[in-house]
């Protein structure tokens, strides 16, 4: 399930912006769990615990890296 919100409609400092691993995968309707498994190349470590990835990304997803 893709989200409403337009990616033209964003500016380029929103689509820059870094959002949890559990908002991209609201925003792409998967759980957290295969998020993370599908696109560990996305992510940014934010401190020592925390992942990150950017909007634009999470949004605009590329194509998994297994199977």
């Amino acid at each position: 399930m893709k989200t409403a919100i337009k990616v033209p409609e964003l500016g380029a400092l929103e689509l820059k912006q870094k959002i949890s691993l559990a908002e991209a995968a609201k925003l792409n309707g998967v759980s957290p769990a295969t998020f993370r498994r599908a696109y560990p190349h996305l992510f940014h470590r934010i401190g020592k615990r925390r992942l990150a990835i950017t909007l634009a990304d999470a949004l605009n997803l590329p194509p998994p890296t297994h199977g």
